[in-house]
């Protein structure tokens, strides 16, 4: 794997900045056919302050991709553009446009996508925000030939009320309405490297009805690594719709952004709206380290929709408190659609501790229930991580984890434990990385062993 990255800084408010990205890759995971490939990435980002006195600035970005994998070919292109800007004493405005190509074998996809915000501070503690987002894509090859458009406008309401100088309070209302409109010549319909964030506890369902589960396929971000189905991740049917969720002790570390491509049946004609409500209220208590807070949503659907989308309720509740070296805090939250019901509670506690200036001991541990009412389902997640860093000297830096991991799921249980150490070491302009990592996984039937080494170099030019 080679990585190259050059930034010029042309002044205290532009800069350039250049990256270029390149890995060659052979791969086998439990006895699947192994695979082989390149992906080559090349990344060019610029930002420029147009006007200081009113703070206008201008941030662009390219990127293009291209994936060989075995005899296949992907290759994509993403642009985006970035505008903010104060309009007077009381106005700012934040705009964006995105423009992503993609190619896969026989499928082309494109897509445009604008998103913009006018925002007015009326008093010191009362913020308006006033957004509009619009976008189009286009599907073709492969059997597909599709196309879809959407926009919406929304507003926010955010107040901030001082309760003398023991805390304050902040309330937010935010409602957004969008259209979406669908039109395909045929029945079937492709989407490629859609992204979607895996966290334990959620349910996480896949944008399109009727897919065929049979086509679906799931990568890491950069698209390299191919995951496999049942000892990666599962898929489940939600009515028309799919649930992917991670398997604990695969490949996907939980909270990470995967990319899922597929193929799905459609409707030639499709218009929704949508409409979303959403309040929240924090309250800071004792200089702001302790957080109470509350929030309720509420999205319907009309029009061309699966019923598993009709009406959609959300509530959260939860606290935090920190003080010094130790960070605790626990939410319940409750989410509830036509098909889908399902409750958790989450709890955390952080200790960040430093016995001497070059030492740093980081404790983290999470639990999370959560309970699926429709399939009578109750999943328990328990994590520690306990992290030591030492600064040996102004060129070396140890690093060394241990973790341990138990999910409960159906008369089931997976402990997992995790260890790794590492060095860093700086010679000059030579940056060198040394770690090992190992992982052990049990379950009742099954026992697995995961050790891997990581040599890294790195190379400052100028």
């Amino acid at each position: 794997r080679l990585d190259f990255r050059s930034r010029k800084t042309w002044s205290q408010d532009a800069w350039t900045e250049l990256r270029y990205e390149f890995e060659d890759f052979d791969q086998e995971f439990l006895g699947t056919d192994p695979y082989s490939g390149s992906l080559a990435s090349i990344n060019l980002a610029d930002s420029r302050l147009l006007n200081r006195e009113r703070g206008t600035r201008l941030v662009s970005s390219l990127n293009i991709r291209e994936l060989e994998r075995d005899d296949e070919k992907n290759t994509a292109s993403l642009l985006r553009e970035t505008l903010s800007s104060r309009l007077g004493d009381n106005f700012r405005f934040n705009g964006s446009y995105v423009y992503s190509s993609q190619n896969r074998g026989e499928i082309e996809a494109s897509s445009h996508g604008l998103d913009s915000s006018l925002t007015h501070q009326l008093y010191s503690s009362l913020t308006s925000t006033f957004s509009l987002r619009g976008s189009a894509y286009e599907v073709g090859g492969g059997g597909a030939d599709d196309s879809g458009l959407g926009y919406g406008v929304g507003i926010l309401e955010a107040y901030t009320k001082r309760l003398s100088d023991w805390g304050k309070l902040v309330l937010s209302y935010d409602f957004f309405t969008q259209i979406d409109e669908r039109d395909s010549l045929t029945a079937l319909t492709s989407s490629i490297d859609e992204r979607v964030t895996l966290n334990d506890g959620d349910v996480t369902l896949l944008n399109r009805p009727d897919i065929d589960s049979s086509t679906v396929e799931v990568t890491d971000g950069s698209g390299s690594v191919v995951y496999v189905q049942g000892s990666d991740y599962t898929l489940l049917e939600r009515g028309e719709f799919l649930e992917i969720r991670r398997v604990f002790g695969g490949r996907i570390p939980n909270g990470s952004t995967v990319r899922v491509s597929y193929a799905a049946v459609t409707d030639t004609s499709v218009e929704t709206k949508s409409n979303r409500n959403r309040g929240r209220a924090d309250l800071y208590l004792l200089d702001s380290r302790l957080r109470l807070y509350a929030e309720t949503a509420r999205t319907t659907y009309d029009g061309d929709v699966s019923a598993a989308f009709q009406n959609q309720r959300n509530s959260l509740f939860g606290f935090s408190y920190a003080h010094g070296f130790l960070e605790v805090g626990a939410s319940s939250r409750s989410y509830e659609s036509d098909s889908i019901v399902y409750e958790s509670f989450a709890s955390y506690q952080r200790i960040n501790y430093s016995p001497a200036p070059n030492q740093v001991f980081l404790f983290e541990a999470d639990q999370t229930r959560t309970r699926y009412e429709d399939e009578v389902l109750d999943q328990q997640v328990e994590t520690y991580i306990l992290r030591y860093n030492n600064t040996l000297s102004e060129r070396a830096l140890l690093r060394t984890m241990v973790g341990f991991r138990s999910e409960q799921l159906e008369g089931t249980q997976r402990d997992s434990t995790t260890g790794e150490v590492g060095l860093d070491y700086r010679i000059g302009r030579l940056k060198f990385n040394l770690a090992y990592w190992y992982q052990e996984e049990e379950t009742l039937a099954a026992f697995r062993e995961d050790h891997r080494t990581y040599i890294r170099v790195e190379r400052d030019f100028w």
